[in-house]
């Protein structure tokens, strides 16, 4: 059996299912009698441990699992960080909800490869502030880190290097300076949301120019929470580097001709651009430009006129439009262009 799945006590993990290594959780199963579940011995054993849908487990469980891997617990709340986790020195995959700072001592987790910090706003009345550790530049086999909107703090006089860093996202206010560029210079896929906290100091002080020497960067998010119109903006300069394949963009009112800088990229394939991601009322590509887009999304832009022929976009497959809150879509192999 690849993984066995508790869907009620009646059937959860015999006591002779000690070669059992990978185990799921359905979310009825313990509902109001984590107890039982505790007491189960060969919990010692799993290696993979997946909880679906919502459970009132807590973090002591986690003490079972000695020889952990994978600890799935996305759909699990904490209110407090569930330091118990810091135990499983074996884990390379770990994901779960939580609001709040995480501390230091997460790099007690020296074999981690994906962290997942997910955070569930039904559990306070306010949005507090959550921000990085130092601590986790030295977790150095670290491959993929996702947050929900989570700040960095600088890590300005750690040695360390994540060369094995490929994914990182819900990072605010990033500042892409040479140091951090050497940080995470085999970056695959990269998302950034810039928030007021950036307009204070202007956008030159982010150097977002400093894309174009991540040489391993395949897709990019850029969000940008500004008020539209208020000239936030026009200080911001793009360069992206020539592995770019995926890019999407919001609230950055780049000008529209300014789009050749992306349409120039050799493997380009998927633009998305949402809410005021570029100004002006007109865009006419050049020949030669976004040969090799796939798809395109435009949502919410202050564009009127899209000036483009049989030339252009020559492998275009999909195509999604909203105007005035009405989606236009096409698949363009079928010919069909619907609402």
């Amino acid at each position: 059996m690849f993984s066995y799945v508790a869907k009620s006590y009646a059937n959860v993990l015999p006591y002779n299912s000690h070669n059992q290594r990978r185990t799921i959780i359905h979310p009825t199963t313990f509902k109001g009698r984590a107890d039982l579940l505790y007491s189960t011995p060969s919990l010692s054993y799993a290696r993979s441990f997946i909880i679906l849908g919502k459970n009132d487990l807590s973090s002591p469980l986690f003490l079972k699992f000695r020889l952990l891997r994978t600890l799935d617990a996305s759909q699990v709340s904490f209110l407090e960080f569930p330091s118990e986790i810091l135990e499983l020195s074996n884990l390379r995959y770990i994901a779960f909800k939580y609001k709040g700072n995480i501390p230091g001592s997460i790099s007690k987790l020296l074999n981690l490869q994906t962290l997942i910090i997910l955070q569930d706003y039904r559990l306070f009345e306010r949005k507090v502030e959550s921000y990085l550790p130092v601590e986790i530049w030295d977790m150095l086999h670290l491959r993929h880190v996702h947050f929900l909107q989570t700040s960095y703090l600088d890590p300005a006089g750690a040695p360390l290097i994540l060369n094995d860093l490929q994914t990182l996202s819900g990072i605010r206010n990033l500042r892409l300076t040479v140091d951090m560029l050497k940080r995470i210079s085999n970056i695959k896929k990269l998302e950034i949301t810039y928030d007021p906290l950036s307009w204070e100091k202007g956008f030159l002080y982010y150097h977002l120019e400093n894309l174009i020497h991540l040489h391993q960067l395949t897709t990019l998010t850029i969000n940008l929470l500004v008020i539209f119109g208020s000239n936030m903006t026009s200080e911001l300069k793009f360069w992206f580097p020539p592995s770019l394949k995926k890019l999407s963009l919001r609230g950055c009112e780049i000008p529209c001709h300014n789009l050749s800088i992306i349409g120039s990229l050799p493997i380009f394939q998927v633009l998305k651009l949402r809410d005021h991601a570029c100004r002006g009322a007109e865009w006419e590509p050049n020949e030669g430009e976004f040969c090799k887009l796939e798809i395109l999304v435009l949502k919410e832009l202050d564009l009127m006129n899209w000036r483009v022929d049989s030339e252009h976009f020559p492998r275009m497959q999909r195509l999604a439009i909203q105007i005035v809150g009405t989606w236009w879509r096409s698949h363009l192999g079928s010919g069909k262009f619907r609402r």
